[in-house]
């Protein structure tokens, strides 16, 4: 990515990854912490200890997981890419990022998504 700081090429960046693979890792993710609750941020800023950032919420970790980094999430925060607009895989992340943004533990989100949509497996 040329310039760092441009949510437009971050936004890019995300959108240029399978959103079957993205799919795939949201629920390895919340697999491997199927307890997890994580509200509404891509990522959480650094502690008072330093300018140490994390991935918080699933659809964010899942993403950093699939090599989009720090910087490049905080500048697309609550965005979606327009490729992933009107179509159910899309809908499937989108629903299962408000179940756990509303309080969902992450395996509950990856079960109501599948419930919403009819998205079973890593298809």
């Amino acid at each position: 990515m040329s310039n760092p700081s441009d949510p437009i090429a971050a936004n890019a960046a995300i959108a240029a990854l399978d959103v079957i693979d993205v799919i795939a890792t949201v629920r390895r993710v919340a697999a491997d912490r199927p307890e997890h609750e994580a509200g509404c941020q891509y990522i959480l800023p650094g502690s008072g200890y330093g300018p140490v950032k994390e991935a918080h919420c699933l659809v964010g970790v899942a993403l950093n997981n699939l090599g989009i980094d720090l910087d490049q999430l905080s500048l697309v925060e609550n965005s979606t890419p327009r490729s992933w607009w009107y179509n159910r895989h899309g809908s499937w992340l989108q629903n299962v990022q408000e179940a756990a943004d509303a309080g969902r533990t992450w395996a509950a989100a990856v079960r109501s998504a599948d419930d919403d949509l009819e998205v079973i497996g890593d298809e």
